[in-house]
């Protein structure tokens, strides 16, 4: 039976494999973003429209700026200023 967590992995409660013995263990989006902002020094970022709050929220708090993008009919990014 398959269990609903959405987008939080509970560690505490996860059993199995890793794909990557070296991973490092993220247990949200959020927490993804925000390792990502202060490893690689990201200070602009596009994001798109249809996103949960707490993405554009973490970009806020790391300091990044943000753009919104809409998508076409094929799910691909529609990036207001034409550079990505």
């Amino acid at each position: 039976m398959l269990k609903e967590i959405g987008g939080y992995i509970e560690f505490e409660h996860y059993s199995g494999n890793q794909f990557h013995n070296n991973a490092i263990k993220l247990n949200c989006a959020r927490n993804c973003l925000a390792y990502l902002i202060k490893a690689c020094n990201i200070k602009k970022i596009y994001i798109p429209y249809f996103l949960c709050d707490s993405i554009w929220k973490t970009c806020k708090n790391y300091g990044v700026i943000f753009q919104f993008y809409n998508i076409n009919e094929q799910f691909l990014p529609i990036i207001p200023d034409g550079n990505f």
